[in-house]
């Protein structure tokens, strides 16, 4: 008989080590378009004013694929970060799930990440 599926929950110290890095990583920079269905977003909601990262764009550091620099303005690559990322700006239901493992970025209209959680 198989052993039963165990949930692995990091400790508090964890999530707030984790937390404190990305924070410190991501707030200020600006979330990147980079799929058709992001292109989808910005159609069905005009309000947003968000960036297409180039695809010739290239990442800052080897270290960090996920963070770009394009016309002087830090551009994050959601597809990089080695979580499950959910984009949230104002307005936009969320369910209320909590994992772990999924990345929440908080931002404006424009894009600019202003709050970083995970859950």
């Amino acid at each position: 008989m198989a052993a039963p599926f165990e949930i692995h929950e990091p400790s508090q110290e964890q999530m707030e080590a984790r937390l404190a890095e990305w924070k410190s990583k991501l707030e200020g920079k600006y979330v990147a378009l980079e799929t058709p269905l992001d292109e989808q977003l910005r159609e069905r909601f005009p309000s947003l004013n968000l960036q297409t990262l180039p695809e010739d764009a290239k990442p800052v550091s080897y270290d960090d694929k996920w963070h770009y620099k394009i016309n002087e303005v830090d551009l994050v690559k959601p597809s990089e970060i080695k979580y499950e990322v959910r984009h949230l700006w104002p307005g936009r239901p969320a369910t209320r799930d909590l994992r772990f493992d999924r990345m929440n970025l908080h931002t404006d209209n424009e894009g600019k990440i202003d709050r970083v959680t995970f859950g």
